[in-house]
């Protein structure tokens, strides 16, 4: 299971391949079996009912299609565009985290002076 975690945060939060991820995870420790299965379930979930997010980041933050470089750029567009919905979603958990620690610090602080 640790072997998967890595997996997935170099994935959901680095925004790596897969096959990346699996790479630097089975060469750090070649003993280690990711649960590909696993992964994939959890990708598909935090997918899940994203269409218009997943559009809207292709559009506006991606900043647009990538027809003009040629191949497959639907695929690589929507891959992309899935890649970034997802580390939005850990971004947004973690910054929302940092706030929530920063003021549970600022009301110990302010109760200390008083």
């Amino acid at each position: 299971r640790a072997s998967l975690t890595v997996v997935g945060y170099l994935t959901f939060v680095k925004m790596f391949d897969l096959e990346a991820a699996l790479h630097a995870v089975r060469t750090s420790r070649p003993q280690a079996n990711p649960y590909v299965v696993s992964w994939e379930i959890a990708r598909a979930r935090l997918l899940a009912h994203r269409l218009e997010d997943i559009y809207l980041y292709s559009q506006v933050d991606a900043g647009g299609n990538t027809i003009d470089d040629g191949g497959d750029w639907i695929k690589r567009d929507l891959e992309r565009a899935e890649k970034g919905v997802i580390a939005e979603v850990f971004k947004r958990a973690i910054d929302t985290d940092l706030s929530m620690y920063g003021a549970l610090i600022e009301g110990d602080y302010q109760q200390q002076r008083h």
